[in-house]
């Protein structure tokens, strides 16, 4: 009996992982608001999802620093940094 378990908890664990996979690649495609790999997009409706992506675009460095690197930016950030409106 614990031998039947553990094997339909291994194709379990298996067929999620695949259809992570499957996911990740595109070939199911799934609403933009409920993809777990897309970006966070403030301008959609929030879905399920959303604290994890908010989260995950607040914790992760790439994601938060890259924009600064785009023209007009570093000007918009020094003037909100002199507002105060920031605190770093």
């Amino acid at each position: 009996m614990a031998r039947v378990v553990a094997i339909l908890l291994l194709f379990a664990a298996l067929s999620a992982a695949v259809m992570t996979w499957l996911v990740y690649e595109g070939y199911i495609s799934v609403p933009e608001r409920d993809n777990p790999f897309l970006p966070l997009d403030v301008r959609a409706e929030p879905g399920p999802l959303t604290p994890w992506k908010f989260w995950r675009a607040t914790h992760d460095p790439h994601a938060v620093w890259w924009h600064w690197k785009l023209p007009g930016c570093n000007s918009s950030l020094s003037q909100t940094r002199r507002h105060r409106r920031v605190a770093m």
